[in-house]
């Protein structure tokens, strides 16, 4: 089959440079757009992606866990989302190498579906198919930049051509029934190491399996459950090592799942889902109405050509209805659009069970069936030579838009804004040289069992002890806050400044504790100019804060560049709450401050 896509670019030349230019534009493009933020208190998904793969790369640590669930502070389980980021600096030690491979991926699966969308309906001209596949803002926005989404586009490319070669929707078959369930098995073992949305696949499977057993094709369905199977394992392979070290454990991933009634509201996903293969530009100029206008004001020599593409995508998305509704001439669009339906009312439902709001993006997966409708609903209008003048006016227009987007946010946004930072951090192998990851909810878990804890009796008093010197934790858990500059006790001590404002918490239940009524805390600080830096003490359960205090560790007494010692003793408040828990930090409050103040020996007593 690929032997096949290959001969057919080399006949047709225009085609073979068509994506050659394609590809190095695409990567241009996403090298220039939505990498701005490092703000380390809120970073954005695009840094953090990016960071799984450079911290992999600069510590040599596997990486156990992938993408973030920031809603439930959960992380996906499986180290392939790491690897596809930081397996490329190996090859090219350049801030631009993820990028590269990401671009091939997605280039070489929109080309496959480009041909496999020709070879269905060949009607639609090849120029306009690869070319809307490869220059829809929806395409060109997500799986060029670096973030999870992106990564899902070639395995659900693969996963939903074998769900249709599957399916009976065509009498002559382009892939054979093992291939297309060894494809199925593989993409799902991939995309539920990136996205949570996997979880809608299956559903196409069992769609699979009922009309193969009504068809009573039964040693078809061993035959594919089999093949299923293999590719599935195949496609896990990086999600293994995880399950040998951690059991079955998801990360608390499915915290993201639970009943969500508010999300009945949510109709439109009729039109977010149609929308992803129309010319969606609002999707991706960032902010509000003032600031779609402002865009359209800095790009002046471009906005009249981005409306004429918003107007026509509004006009794509009344195509598409009116396709959806009248009876079609191709033998095959009522399955066209029975599947389609299906597909937009799984995904309306799936959101009952999710405990964040729509967002299209969040079902970017489905985005191959919303192009396959579309080309469908298009079809017609490439008879008449007007409309294929029209499809040229489009896909130039489509590029116009990129053009002015990369312009309006490459000087602010692109990679290269933060390549100085990403350099360094390669060169000394040291991934916070650039941004700090965000923390997981098993990865505080983990953490919290290094607090050494002992238990003896003073003056008939039960003094219950936690100690943390920072130097125990396994490397996949090892805090970036930790230090190996100074320290009181080898290796480690623990630095607390504005970029890290907290440092190592300690936080356990109040009733583990027995309720108690004192506490000492004692630590070891340096410190190299004045600061705020307080020793809190946070009393809370689900709902609301119970007790707060906070003492300012820093006093004029305290010698700069020098070991201090640190004592508080407080008496505790009576709480009696079963579910309240204690969490007690060092913390800097004054934000982009350039204080910073080294933790070491933290002690904790309770009694």
């Amino acid at each position: 089959m690929m032997n096949k896509l290959i001969s057919r670019c080399f006949r047709f030349p225009g085609l073979l440079v068509l994506v050659v230019v394609a590809l190095v534009l695409r990567t241009f493009y996403g090298i220039s757009v939505n990498f701005d933020e490092v703000n380390t208190l809120y970073l954005q998904d695009y840094t953090q992606i990016y960071l799984l793969g450079l911290k992999f790369y600069t510590s040599g640590v596997w990486p156990f866990w992938g993408p973030d669930i920031t809603y439930t502070a959960s992380q996906i389980p499986g180290a392939l989302q790491a690897l596809l980021v930081g397996l490329p600096f190996y090859v090219w030690e350049s801030e631009e190498a993820p990028y590269i491979l990401l671009n091939l991926l997605s280039a070489a699966s929109l080309v496959f579906f480009g041909w496999y969308i020709s070879q269905r309906i060949s009607t639609i001209p090849r120029w306009f198919v690869f070319g809307w596949l490869l220059t829809a803002p929806w395409t060109m926005n997500f799986s060029t930049t670096i973030i999870n989404p992106s990564y899902v586009l070639a395995p659900a490319i693969v996963f939903f051509v074998s769900i249709l070669e599957l399916l009976p929707v065509y009498e002559k078959k382009l892939i054979g029934k093992k291939t297309a369930f060894f494809s199925a098995g593989l993409a799902i073992g991939w995309i539920l190491q990136i996205h949570m949305s996997w979880v809608l696949l299956p559903f196409y499977l069992l769609l699979v399996l009922a009309f193969m057993l009504k068809s009573k094709d039964y040693r078809g369905v061993l035959t594919g459950v089999i093949f299923f199977g293999i590719g599935f394992l195949a496609g896990i392979v990086t999600l293994i090592p995880t399950l040998l070290k951690f059991g079955l454990s998801t990360g608390n991933a499915e915290s993201t799942i639970m009943f969500n009634p508010e999300n009945l509201k949510n109709i439109d996903i009729f039109l977010r889902f149609l929308s992803m293969s129309t010319a969606d530009v609002r999707q991706f100029i960032t902010g509000n109405l003032t600031e779609e206008w402002a865009f359209l004001e800095n790009q002046i020599w471009a906005s009249p050509v981005v409306v004429f593409l918003f107007l026509a995508g509004l006009a794509k998305m009344l195509v598409y209805l009116v396709f959806l509704f009248r009876k079609s001439p191709q033998p095959e669009a009522r399955f066209v659009k029975y599947l389609t339906l299906g597909t937009i009312l799984l995904t309306y439902f799936s959101y009952l069970f999710a405990v964040r709001e729509v967002a299209t993006y969040t079902f970017y997966l489905l985005i191959p069936l919303s192009f396959w409708f579309g080309f469908y609903a298009l079809e017609p209008l490439f008879h008449k030579a007007i409309w294929r003048k029209v499809a040229v006016a489009f896909l130039l227009s489509g590029l116009v838009f990129h053009v002015a987007l990369a312009l309006e946010y490459a000087p602010k946004r692109s990679l290269f804004t933060k390549a100085n930072m990403i350099d360094e951090a390669l060169k000394m192998k040291d991934s916070r040289l650039f941004a700090y990851r965000r923390v997981a909810q098993w990865e505080n878990f983990a953490r919290q069992q290094n607090w050494r804890k002992e238990i003896s009796i003073v003056n008939n008093d039960t003094l219950l002890t936690f100690s943390n010197s920072f130097d125990e934790y396994a490397p996949e858990i090892l805090p970036e806050s930790v230090v190996s500059s100074s320290f009181v006790s080898p290796p480690f001590a623990c630095q607390v400044d504005s970029v890290n404002n907290f440092s190592m918490s300690f936080i356990f239940p109040l009733k583990d504790l027995n309720y108690p009524r004192n506490i000492s805390i004692s630590l070891n600080h340096k410190h190299y100019e004045a600061h705020d830096c307080q020793a809190t003490i946070s009393i809370y359960n689900k709902e609301k804060s119970l007790y707060w205090s906070g003492e300012k560790i820093w006093n004029p007494g305290f010698s700069a560049n020098e070991w201090n010692r640190f004592q508080l003793k407080k008496e505790l408040p009576i709480i009696q709450d079963s579910d309240a828990k204690i969490e007690i930090n060092v913390w800097l409050p004054t934000p982009n401050s350039t204080a910073k103040i080294l933790v070491d020996d933290f002690r904790i007593e309770f009694y």
